[in-house]
Formats: structure tokens, C-alpha cells, sequence
């Protein structure tokens, strides 16, 4: 196995005189499209060497060379799994292991990333000719398997197999499934999570910090909005923030926020008159939907019976509630409307 890059430049063709005084490589555009794409340019064309690995769920019937059984998901840790006789039969038993705990930032993938290499490593110092290891990470070694992938902990374990004389083989396997030595492993990994010390530093993943920003971003948003004079409207509806909620609704916006049509609003900007055409009061959001006379028929045809007791906010999650209200919303405009035209 050997590794292999291929790169691939482009070339311009320039005529003097052609395109006047245009040089290519001393354009300013040229040179900053050149600068941002050169590592998405990199990435797609250096390959590396591909490791191939192997399907044995039966790991108790595995015989002959060493075998490794590493488990890092969560809690970090190396077994050294290796097959002894006894009484004519061979039993698997673990003659040592090795547990390390790593920082908290790091990621699953690169937890079983770095039992994989510490077994290597084990190999390699202990001059072992033939091993393997046997993992229950899929996606390690569908990463390893992978020759564009070029990610720095992959290329390195990449290097480690290339660079050893050992033959060394790598098995996947079930999780859970009842193979004593998986289960084994799993026990020392456990005993790991309760180490005060921290063993190995893992670099933070660029997904890691993304997500503690985005936490950090949507809990000082949320103290804003909790904390805020404005918006409180909408705020006895959506108590909550959510980044996904669009209100689309050009209709349904106006009793959210309490404005458009409604006569307190127009009152309150435009001059308008503040109270109902129905005399009973003010017009705001709550008489509409709740009081207001004029909209008896819309309620009793799209409301449930017992609506008077219903919170807006829990009004609003009921589909036929809302067409209701675009009723009323639509049926309000068109009565402003005509009074203008009038």
C-alpha cells in the first residue's frame, strides 16, 4: 500500500494584445477565487490510499493471530484481546488492557478513531507480526475505506498501516449482540467515564463548536425576548423562540400582532376610531375573536363550543380556529376598504 496524489492545475491560454491590457494572474478577482476554492480544489483531487476492512460477526470462532477488540463510543478505552487454551479448547480471555479517557469536546468518531490507533501503536512497538482488530465503528472504517477522504486523523492512521510491517487486518462487528470479548470491552469502557484525569486532548471538532454557539446564540436570544418592552403580543402567544417558525400568513400576522385592521391599531398610527362598529367596546384582538357580535356566525361555524375558555395561544394551534380568523381579517379589510372608496 503506498499513497498516491494526484494534482491537477489549470492552464490559461494568453495572447498578447487579445484581451487588451487583462493579465490573468495579476487579476485581483482571479486571485481571490483561486484562494477560496484551493482547498475544495484540494480536496477533490488528492487521493489517498484506501484500507480495506472486513464482515465477521463470528469473533469467538477467529483463530491464529492476535486479535483487538476496541470500543471508544462515549467513554474511551483499548482492550488487548488476545486467544488462550485451555483443557484442549481455545477460550478468549483478555491478558491486558488499556483505558484512556479524552476531553469531553471530542466526538464519538474520534474517540473510536484514537482506540484504533492506540492499538496500532501497541502493535507496532510490541514487534506483533500478525493482528487485527476488530471495531464495531462502521463509519471508521467506511472513513478508512474512503481514498478521497483526506481529513488529518484519518490520513494519519492511513500513514500508521502504511508505514507497518505488520500485517494488520481490521474487522467489523455487531454492538450488542452478545460476543464476549465486545461486551468485555465495553466494560472497561465504562470505567474510563469515571477518571478525574483527562488522558488524551483531542482537537474540538469545527460541528462541536458550531453547536455551542448556536446554544449560546438562541439563549441570549431568548433572554431578549423574555426581557424585552416590545413584541409582547406576539409574546403571550410564543413564549418560546424557534428559528424554524415562519408566519406566512398575511391574515393571521394581524391578530399575532395586533395590527393591520384591527381599530385600536388604526387608532393608534392613523387617527382611526378605537372602538368596534359593534358598540360593545374597544377593537382589539381579544374582542374580535371573542366578544364581537359581528362575527357570531364565523365563531359558531369554525370555533370550538368552548373557545371563551381557550388561551389565543392554544386557539391558534387548531387549523379551523385559523380559518376563522382569516375570515374575519379578510372581512374587516374589506370593510375599510369600502369605507374609503366611499
Amino acid at each position: 500500500m503506498s499513497h498516491r496524489y494526484c494534482c491537477a492545475f489549470p492552464c490559461w491560454c494568453w495572447f498578447p494584445g487579445a484581451l487588451g491590457s487583462w493579465c490573468p494572474w495579476n487579476d485581483k478577482f482571479l486571485k481571490a477565487f483561486c484562494a477560496n476554492s484551493y482547498i475544495a480544489l484540494f480536496r477533490k483531487l488528492c487521493v489517498s490510499d484506501s484500507v480495506k476492512w472486513a464482515r465477521d460477526i463470528y469473533i469467538e470462532h477467529l483463530s491464529g493471530h492476535r486479535q483487538y477488540l476496541v470500543d471508544d463510543a462515549l467513554w474511551k478505552m483499548l482492550i488487548n484481546f488476545t486467544p488462550k487454551c485451555h483443557g484442549g479448547s481455545r477460550e478468549r480471555s483478555a491478558t491486558s488492557h488499556k483505558i484512556a479517557r479524552l476531553n469531553d469536546e471530542a466526538s464519538v468518531f474520534m474517540a473510536e478513531l484514537k482506540a484504533i490507533e492506540m492499538a496500532i501503536h501497541h502493535i507496532i512497538s510490541n514487534n506483533i507480526i500478525h493482528s487485527k482488530i476488530i471495531t464495531d465503528s462502521r463509519s471508521v472504517l467506511q472513513a478508512l475505506h474512503n481514498p478521497s477522504n483526506i481529513k488529518p486523523s484519518i490520513f494519519h492512521l492511513k500513514q500508521l498501516l502504511n508505514n507497518s510491517t505488520a500485517t494488520i487486518e481490521l474487522i467489523w462487528t455487531r454492538a450488542h449482540i452478545g460476543i464476549h470479548g465486545n461486551e468485555l470491552a465495553d466494560q472497561y469502557a465504562k470505567q474510563a467515564t469515571s477518571r478525574d484525569t483527562i488522558d488524551q486532548n483531542m482537537y474540538i471538532p469545527i460541528r462541536f463548536i458550531k453547536k455551542l454557539l448556536k446554544h449560546d446564540v438562541l439563549a441570549e436570544w431568548q433572554n431578549l425576548w423574555i426581557n424585552s418592552a416590545k413584541g409582547r403580543a406576539v409574546f403571550e402567544i410564543y413564549e418560546k423562540i424557534n428559528p424554524k417558525r415562519t408566519l406566512r400568513n398575511f391574515f393571521l400576522n394581524q391578530i399575532i400582532t395586533g395590527h393591520g385592521a384591527i381599530a385600536s391599531y388604526q387608532h393608534k398610527f392613523f387617527n382611526g376610531r378605537s372602538t368596534c362598529s359593534c358598540g360593545l367596546s374597544i377593537e382589539d384582538r381579544h374582542h374580535l375573536i371573542y366578544q364581537c357580535t359581528n362575527w357570531t356566525d364565523i365563531r359558531r361555524a369554525y370555533f370550538p363550543r368552548n373557545f371563551t375558555k381557550v388561551k389565543l395561544a392554544k386557539l391558534l394551534e387548531d387549523h379551523q380556529v385559523k380559518v376563522g380568523i382569516v375570515l374575519i381579517i379578510k372581512n374587516k379589510l374589506e370593510t375599510i376598504i369600502d369605507g374609503l372608496n366611499d
